[in-house]
């Protein structure tokens, strides 16, 4: 009987799955749950490392709706051997900066097939679950982060800013001055004490272009700010040096665009709009004498001209009647390549040096040394439209015309 025990006893111990209890180093079948606070992925809470940067391709433009982007791969890692990689596009939504808050908010967080070997990418909209529509004129980064397969995710990595337009995309923009952004207008000319007041003297007016040749005024020779988001110049705009000028320092021009408003009539009414060196030489626009604008040049030199996104008019054509003092876009474009631009809102005409000078308000002003296509054209006279509001007073066969002036949809 007690052999017969003993046996018993034997065969329940050995049926045992582990002696030792369940869940013990000695079982190695032992399989826990995840989350559970055994091994396995389930129990992994340490984050990834993040990549060390997020680039645009060389060959593509950081101003773009389908941007590439590519990151390094390096440092970039995690514990488990496994992971992929997600991306997002945000804006600065408040203009406080881009922040982590905004990391995210107009492409959520999306993962990309391909696991740890993906490290480039291209963003199109509708394409691989990515919905994405810009924001007009504001600032937008891609970010790039880890997640791996127990759902840790590493810090972002968020590129530099690009926009879906940029006057900087066009090639061989000289200068581009836009009074909507108060950052770039100071009362002195070393561009170190920014306007605060309505009417605050313009010693400099900094250039946003990677030409950084600032427009700058002294003494009591200086336009004004406008709470308005304008530039006033209050010339008498006839031969006479009465009023504000701005000079800057010479450069190329053949291409010009820019938004104005305000221009007063008076007995002559030609308000010099860019003077050149060779004071031959002189862009101007007319209040009273039956044309809108006209270039006088040396033999040979014309231009031609468009207001509201018109189509350009032939080559030493003046168009309109007078020009009017309602909000408008003019573009202008000279025939052969101009140097030795060194005068806004006056001319250095023959009869005495910085001339008929300018009376009007001017928003925004873009010269570029060479001539755009017309798609360029276009897109740069819609971004002027869009941002300022004219959408409406565009011809209605642009492609950017909208009979609602204060839309964004659909700007470039």
């Amino acid at each position: 009987m007690k052999y017969l025990l003993s046996l018993l006893l034997l065969f329940l111990f050995c049926a045992c799955e582990n002696p030792l209890g369940s869940g013990s180093e000695a079982d190695s079948e032992f399989n826990p749950i995840p989350g559970n606070g055994g091994g396995g992925s389930g129990s992994d809470t340490t984050a990834p490392t993040a990549v060390g940067s997020v680039t645009f391709a060389s060959n593509d433009s950081a101003n773009d709706r389908s941007p590439t982007v590519t990151w390094s791969a390096s440092p970039g890692s995690d514990d488990s051997g496994s992971w992929s990689y997600q991306i997002a596009i945000g804006y600065d939504n408040e203009d406080n900066g881009f922040g982590s808050d905004d990391l995210d908010n107009l492409v959520a967080w999306t993962t990309l097939s391909g696991g740890s070997t993906t490290t480039s990418y291209q963003i199109v909209d509708g394409v691989n679950g990515f919905s994405f529509d810009g924001v007009f004129d504001k600032e937008h980064y891609v970010s790039v982060r880890l997640i791996d397969g127990a759902g840790n995710t590493s810090s972002a990595t968020s590129s530099a800013a690009w926009y879906t337009f940029n006057p900087n995309k066009l090639s061989g923009v000289t200068i581009w001055l836009d009074a909507s952004d108060t950052s770039t207008l100071y009362t002195d000319s070393s561009c170190t004490t920014s306007v605060t007041t309505n009417n605050d003297p313009i010693g400099c007016w900094q250039d946003k272009s990677t030409a950084a040749n600032n427009a700058t005024a002294s003494g009591a020779d200086r336009p004004l700010y406008s709470s308005a988001a304008a530039v006033m110049f209050t010339g008498t705009a006839t031969n006479n040096n009465t009023g504000e000028c701005l000079d800057v320092t010479s450069m190329d021009a053949q291409s010009q665009y820019l938004v104005l408003e305000n221009a007063q009539n008076s007995s002559s009414g030609l308000h010099g709009l860019l003077g050149n060196s060779d004071q031959n030489k002189y862009l101007f626009l007319s209040t009273s004498q039956g044309y809108a604008v006209s270039f006088d040049g040396t033999v040979g030199d014309q231009g031609r001209f468009a207001i509201n996104g018109d189509a350009f008019s032939g080559y030493g054509t003046n168009i309109g009647s007078n020009l009017s003092s309602a909000e408008q876009i003019f573009s202008g474009e000279f025939q052969n390549a101009q140097s030795g631009w060194v005068n806004i809102g006056c001319f250095n005409h023959s009869s005495g040096p910085k001339n008929y000078r300018a009376n009007f308000d001017l928003k925004e002003i873009i010269t570029l040394s060479g001539t755009l296509s017309t798609s360029e054209k276009e897109e740069l006279e819609g971004y002027l439209a869009c941002k300022w509001d004219l959408r409406s007073s565009l011809n209605a066969a642009h492609p950017y015309y909208n009979a609602n002036p204060s839309t964004d949809d659909g700007c470039p």
